[in-house]
C-alpha cells in the first residue's frame, strides 16, 4: 500500500491539522523591480540595493523615518545588512536618519531555512554513513535505503546532492519507513499481515487514529530521546531508524506548516531546528534564527511582530497550500531574469537582462495566454512527480527483510552510533557559549530545479 492509498481511504474524513497562527489565504501580487548590476556579496552592495529598491518603490525620506522596511533573504544577506547597520550607527546630522538603516528589519527566508533543514537531515543520517571508496554501503543504513531508490546516483548522494535530491530522498525513505511501521502495528493489533487486508475490513476513524498514535509512540524517537543503550544491550540499527523517523517527520511537518501558512507552527518547529543546527555545527545559523525568534516574541513591538508574521510568507497562487517564503519568490525571479527571459545568443547581455527585468510577470502571462489560446500541450515547467508506488513498496519490503524496526540486542551499524542532534544541540548551547564566534557561515547553492520543490 502506498501513502496516497491511505490518504484516499481516510483523507476525506479528517480535517487538516489545526493551525496555531494562520496567515489569511489571499493571492499575492508582486510588482517586479528593475534588476541591478550590484555586487551584493559586500556590505555596501546590500546598502546600495536597498536604497535603489526604495527609490523604485517611491518611498520618501519621511516615510523611511516613520515606517520599517521588512527585508527577506538568506542569512548571508542578513549578516551583511547587520554589519552595515552597525558601521553606520554612529552617523549623525546633517545626514538623514535613513542613512543609518534603522528602518531595515531583516527576516530570514523560510526557503533557505528548509534547505538547511534538509541538509541537516542529510548530514546526520545519510552523509556520515556513506561507504568508503569502492565499498558497498552498510545494508541497514539510511544511505543504503537511498541507494535502493536511486541506484545509479549513489556517488551524487554521497557527495553533495542538491536541495531537490535531499528533499525527495528524505520524504521517500520516510514514506517507506512509516508504511512498514504501519504494517507492523496493524499486524500486532488486529492480526492482519498487510495494511491492504486491514483496510478491506473497513476500520473506523478511531482505529485509524489509534494506529497512527501507536506508530508515533513506538517507532518515532521522542524530542527528548534518552541516551542509547550500551552496544552489548542496545540496537544501533533501530536507534538510528527511530531518530531518522523523528527528524524526517520534523522536516515534513515544517514543510507542511510553511506551505499552508501556519506561521505559529513554523515558529514552534524552528526551536527544534535551532537545536539540530547547533548539534551538527551550524552554530552561526542557529544563533541567527534564535535571535530572530527572540525578537519576534520579546524584542519587537507586538504590532511590528504581528506584521512580520503576516508577511513572512506570500501566496503566489492563492491556494490554501500555496504559501512560499519571500526568498523563494526572489530566487524564482532570479531564475526568470537569468534564464527564462534573458534572451539568446548575442542578445543575452547584462544590459538586456536589466532592461527586461520589470516585465517578467508580463512575459509569463503573455506566454500563458498564447498557450491557452492555441491549446498547446506541455504548458508548464513543473513536471508531475514520478510514480513511486512500486519503488517504495520494494524499499518497504527490504526494510522488512532487514528488520530495521525490530529490536535486536547487540546489533551494530558499522563503527557509527545513532546521533541525537537535538540532544547534542542542547548540550552545545549550555557548554559551548563561544562557538558562534569561531564558526563560519555556509549558504547552499541554488539551481533551477530547487525552485520546483514545493511539497
Amino acid at each position: 500500500m502506498h501513502v496516497s492509498d491511505i490518504k484516499t481511504r481516510f483523507g476525506p474524513r479528517h480535517t487538516p491539522p489545526v493551525a496555531i497562527k494562520q496567515i489569511p489565504v489571499t493571492k499575492t501580487t508582486q510588482i517586479p523591480a528593475r534588476a541591478l548590476n550590484i555586487n551584493v556579496g559586500t556590505n555596501s552592495g546590500n546598502g546600495a540595493a536597498l536604497e535603489s529598491f526604495a527609490q523604485q518603490g517611491g518611498i520618501t525620506e519621511s516615510e523611511l523615518e516613520e515606517y520599517v522596511l521588512v527585508t527577506h533573504g538568506d542569512l548571508g544577506t542578513g549578516e551583511k545588512i547587520n554589519n552595515l547597520k552597525t558601521s553606520r550607527a554612529i552617523e549623525e546630522a546633517p545626514l538623514p536618519d535613513s542613512n543609518r538603516m534603522t528602518h531595515v528589519v531583516f527576516v530570514p527566508g523560510m526557503f533557505h531555512s528548509k534547505m538547511h533543514g534538509a541538509d541537516a537531515v542529510w548530514r546526520i543520517h545519510i552523509e556520515r554513513m556513506k561507504p568508503k571508496a569502492r565499498a558497498a554501503p552498510l545494508k541497514d543504513s539510511v544511505f543504503a535505503f537511498c541507494a535502493h531508490l536511486r541506484p545509479k546516483e549513489t556517488a551524487k548522494i554521497a557527495s553533495k546532492p542538491g536541495f531537490r535530491m535531499q528533499h525527495t530522498l528524505i520524504n521517500n525513505v520516510l514514506a517507506a519507513s512509516i508504511l512498514q511501521c504501519w504494517k507492523k502495528e496493524v499486524e500486532a493489533r488486529y492480526g492482519y499481515t498487510s495494511v491492504e487486508d486491514w483496510v478491506k475490513s473497513d476500520p473506523t476513524n478511531d482505529d485509524f487514529i489509534a494506529v497512527s498514535e501507536a506508530v508515533v509512540r513506538t517507532y518515532v524517537a521522542p524530542l527528548a530521546a534518552p541516551k542509547s543503550r550500551p552496544e552489548v544491550e542496545g540496537d544501533a540499527v533501530k536507534d538510528t531508524m527511530l531518530l531518522f523517523n523523528r527528524d524526517a517527520l520534523l522536516y515534513a511537518m515544517t514543510s507542511h506548516a510553511a506551505n499552508t501558512g501556519d506561521v505559529g507552527r513554523v515558529e514552534q518547529l524552528l526551536i527544534f531546528w535551532v537545536y539540530i543546527w547547533k548539534g551538527i555545527g551550524k552554530h552561526k545559523y542557529a544563533a541567527y534564527i534564535s535571535k530572530f525568534l527572540l525578537d519576534l516574541h520579546e524584542g519587537w513591538p507586538p504590532r511590528l511582530a504581528r506584521a512580520i508574521r503576516l508577511n513572512w510568507f506570500v501566496n503566489p497562487t492563492g491556494k490554501p497550500d500555496g504559501f512560499r517564503g519571500v526568498d523563494w519568490v526572489i530566487e524564482r525571479n532570479n531564475l526568470r531574469h537569468k534564464h527564462t527571459y534573458s534572451g539568446q545568443g548575442p542578445n543575452r547581455t547584462m544590459k538586456f537582462i536589466i532592461k527586461q527585468s520589470p516585465l517578467i510577470d508580463l512575459y509569463q502571462s503573455t506566454h500563458q495566454l498564447i498557450e491557452q489560446g492555441f491549446s498547446l500541450t506541455g504548458r508548464t515547467l513543473k513536471h508531475p512527480p514520478p510514480l513511486m508506488k512500486k519503488t517504495l513498496e520494494r524499499l518497504r519490503s527490504y526494510m522488512e527483510d532487514r528488520q530495521v524496526h525490530t529490536f535486536k540486542p547487540g546489533r551494530k551499524l558499522g563503527k557509527e552510533r545513532a546521533i541525537d542532534a537535538i540532544r547534542a544541540g542542547m548540550g552545545a548551547m549550555l557548554l559551548l557559549q563561544g562557538a558562534d564566534a569561531v564558526t563560519g557561515y555556509d549558504e547552499a547553492e541554488i539551481d533551477g530545479g530547487d525552485i520546483g520543490v514545493d511539497e
